[in-house]
């Protein structure tokens, strides 16, 4: 992971490209294997970006994916 070496420099396209990566992730995720990976994206997320950020991003996911069920218990465990 190089996100700690650029973190510092570059918080915002940092966190621009973490959010589109997972974004991209989470459109593609079919199944619960899938978005456990997801969710575990979101917890690196989390760590390089902040708390505020990563809990901001899951309240997103799962208003917008309220048809994947498994998805959003997965996102749930996240909270």
């Amino acid at each position: 992971m190089l996100y700690p070496y650029l973190i510092e420099d570059h918080f915002e396209k940092v966190n621009k490209l973490f959010k589109a990566w997972l974004e991209t992730m989470a459109e593609q995720a079919s199944n619960r294997k899938e978005y456990k990976r997801v969710c575990k994206q979101i917890q690196t997320y989390k760590k390089a970006c902040g708390k505020t950020h990563a809990h901001k991003l899951i309240i997103h996911f799962q208003q917008h994916y309220q048809r994947r069920p498994a998805l959003v218990d997965e996102l749930g465990k996240l909270m």
